[in-house]
């Protein structure tokens, strides 16, 4: 009982200082007397998905280099099974503005280790295509009709755009799941053969509610050379939908860790080929305030 009230004032203390409760609870930092890192004293259904805060809230302050930071999440894995390599970029993007909600899809070198099951909509040679790549959910009206009836046994969506019509019956039940095919995520498309082979060997990325954006470049198996290879595509994919209407510096921060491991935070000049402390605009003003407030008074009479 003690640590069920415990639970329920931490809650409720985090919701008092606008922070989502669910994400503070998989960080391990909702209990009023424990830091952040005790995610073994979770408790019932608190948890929810994994988003930015925390990822960011399992690394230190210290920055890493690229290569170091990739070898020492390499040689981190202790676990019986091959555990993917996960990234989490902190950006100064507003998700509550409408040029700042960036998705996307990466087509990584060397891929990302994971075999995903793809459902097509498409009809006629298009269907053909999937059909001999081996893809299994291939269709348009009886594919409709799986879906309405809850069959989704499949992880991305395809569709060619003369199909998109027919796809608004089922857009509140693909929306909601991240499954409704997407110009701006490159999955609606004419070619679908191709579409196909980006998506398998690809990442389908968006910004989170907090800022940041994140998933998987390979796996603990991978040479740090294919995941360094990987993760500068990736980088370079998310700087290239900067929104013309952000000013200042762009991305934040970068954390690397493998699936049960620590996170690595990494010097953002090697990735971007910048200072990560440039001077933001606030700090310009203050830095001018406090210029002024230095000046004798009798020079300003």
């Amino acid at each position: 009982m003690a640590l069920r009230a415990a639970c329920a004032a931490g809650s409720m203390a985090l919701r008092k200082a606008g922070r989502p409760a669910g994400a503070a609870a998989m960080q391990g930092c909702f209990m009023p007397s424990y830091g952040a890192g005790f995610s073994h004293l979770m408790w019932g259904t608190c948890a929810t998905t994994l988003d930015g805060r925390r990822f960011a809230s399992q690394s230190t302050n210290k920055l890493h280099d690229l290569d170091s930071a990739v070898q020492k999440v390499l040689k981190g894995s202790d676990r019986k099974f091959v555990e993917s390599v996960e990234v989490c970029i902190e950006t100064a993007l507003d998700p509550r503005k409408a040029d700042h909600l960036i998705r996307g899809l990466v087509k990584l070198p060397h891929g990302n280790g994971k075999s995903i099951k793809i459902a097509v909509f498409a009809t006629g040679e298009a269907a053909d295509a999937a059909k001999r790549l081996g893809v299994e959910n291939v269709g348009l009206e009886d594919l409709i009709e799986k879906v309405k009836e809850g069959k989704l046994d499949f992880e991305r969506c395809l569709a060619t755009p003369q199909a998109m019509p027919k796809l608004n019956s089922i857009a509140r039940i693909l929306g909601p799941r991240g499954l409704m095919p997407n110009p701006k995520t490159q999955t609606v498309t004419e070619d679908i053969e191709k579409g196909i082979k980006d998506l398998r060997s690809g990442l389908v990325f968006k910004v989170d509610k907090a800022g940041y954006i994140h998933g998987c470049i390979g796996k603990i198996d991978y040479t740090p050379e294919q995941i360094k290879e990987n993760l500068s595509v990736f980088v370079s994919t998310i700087t290239d939908l900067r929104p013309k209407s952000l000013s200042g510096q762009f991305l934040k921060s970068c954390l690397i860790k493998c699936t049960m491991g620590k996170a690595f935070k990494i010097k953002m000049s090697e990735l971007t080929g910048t200072s990560s402390e440039t001077a933001s605009p606030s700090s310009t003003s203050e830095k001018k305030e406090s210029d002024w407030c230095s000046i004798p008074l009798d020079l300003i009479l």
